[in-house]
């Protein structure tokens, strides 16, 4: 591949993802925090009929109960630092490319996986692919990791 299209793609890459990093620390990951903790919570969920009689509110007590049994499930989501600001940062000037699309083809595998995987086969508002954006991201960033730099 043309080494400056290859500078070009990780650039744009790296200049499109960094808008998301901003606002992932403008605003901070807590949505991410519940999206793992709802997809872990129906495998890991405990049954409190004890605590029903008492007027504690038994979701309180488990997600309580829960967040203690799975203690890195919240840790999880800071790994959204790295790949939509660090890994971008390092795009844009060109270095460790595949490495920084690595973590960006794991980020958004994992984003799909969380957010979009009811909608896969669904369109959107404009009759477009409802994953158009993220698989764009997904893509850009898998063709950096398998390119053959001469």
């Amino acid at each position: 591949m043309n080494s400056r299209a290859l500078h070009f793609l990780s650039f744009s890459l790296g200049c499109l993802l960094l808008f998301h990093g901003i606002d992932k620390l403008r605003h901070g990951v807590a949505f991410i925090d519940n999206m793992v903790i709802a997809y872990i919570v129906p495998y890991n969920k405990p049954h409190l009929p004890f605590f029903s009689c008492f007027n504690f509110s038994v979701d309180v007590m488990e997600s309580m109960l829960i967040a203690h049994s799975i203690p890195y499930a919240k840790h999880l989501s800071y790994g959204v630092y790295l790949a939509e600001v660090v890994a971008p940062i390092f795009l844009i000037f060109g270095h460790y490319i595949k490495i920084a699309s690595a973590v960006i083809v794991f980020n958004m595998s994992m984003a799909i996986f969380l957010v979009y995987r009811d909608a896969i086969f669904t369109l959107g508002n404009h009759n477009g692919w409802t994953l158009e954006v993220p698989m764009l991201y997904f893509m850009m960033a898998i063709t950096l990791v398998f390119v053959k730099k001469r």
